[in-house]
């Protein structure tokens, strides 16, 4: 078994002592890589995460944490969790002990599989093996002085055409009290958004094609209306940002169909807390 584990910079960086550091909401951060191969499965895992021993920090972590166990859990087809106090403490060891699980796992059933493959398709004897994969990322995305976007996204490989993009897509958190942004659109106001998030397409099919599209004839929807993203929208320096992921309104071809609709166009549309800690974000 190769085992490749390598902390970037500082596991756990201390928290500002420097007189300058006036933000009372400021939060340090420390990443880390781990990766791990055996003949049958491969898995690697990139997590930055709120690194300091704040209350806004811990809330954050934990939170992101859960949302790791949870994949783990899918993963692996059962129920996973690395306990927030315990043996696993550090971001290293949450790397680790998620990678390992993975891992385990999927050794078992890749070796299943071309086992059976081999010994029932003598045309594929000769074939070279085909390995798991799994590529986890967590990342911060994006901070300003009230909130942080941290960015999750998997790519999955059991077998078959392509791997599978899976993950959480971003996650706003306040850095006020560590709470994440869980609603962010009216989504009683889909039929009113319908000019914005169809122009936002339009621009996104248009740049990859280089001409102009009729959208109806790309979009595969059961609807007239466009419907939101599953995955939240999140925000940027530019505006909201909308990502739709494969096959969720066309073909895989297509790729991620996202766009960015500028704040002065979709506030309106924004519920109150998410407006009042968006726009703030944007104050210089």
């Amino acid at each position: 078994m190769k085992n490749i584990f390598y902390p970037l910079s500082a596991i756990v960086l201390p928290i500002c002592m420097m007189a300058s550091c006036q933000n009372k909401n400021e939060v340090t951060y420390g990443e880390t890589t781990w990766a791990d191969s055996t003949d049958y499965a491969y898995v690697k895992l990139d997590i930055e995460l709120p690194a300091d021993d704040s209350p806004v920090s811990a809330n954050i972590r934990q939170s992101l944490l859960e949302m790791m166990d949870k994949q783990i859990s899918e993963t692996i087809d059962t129920t996973y969790t690395t306990p927030a106090e315990g043996p696993a403490k550090t971001i290293s060891d949450y790397a680790a002990a998620y990678g390992t699980a993975v891992l385990e796992k999927y050794t078992i059933e890749s070796k299943e599989i071309n086992d059976f493959r081999m010994a029932n398709n003598p045309e594929d004897a000769q074939l070279p093996l085909m390995p798991f994969s799994a590529d986890f990322k967590l990342e911060k995305a994006y901070e300003t002085k009230s909130y942080v976007v941290f960015h999750n996204t998997n790519s999955i490989y059991c077998g078959g055409a392509h791997p599978n993009e899976t993950g959480a897509g971003h996650l706003t958190y306040s850095l006020a009290d560590g709470s994440m942004l869980t609603e962010i659109v009216d989504t009683a106001r889909l039929k009113d958004l319908q000019p914005l998030l169809r122009a936002g397409l339009e621009e996104y099919f248009q740049m990859q094609t280089d001409e102009k599209v009729n959208l109806d004839e790309v979009l595969q929807l059961e609807t007239p209306l466009v419907p939101l993203p599953k995955r939240m929208p999140y925000p940027t320096a530019e505006g909201l940002t909308f990502e739709y992921m494969q096959y969720e309104i066309a073909c895989y071809a297509v790729g991620l169909p996202t766009f960015t609709i500028p704040y002065d166009k979709i506030e309106p549309f924004l519920l109150p807390q998410a407006r009042q800690l968006l726009l703030k974000g944007q104050e210089k």
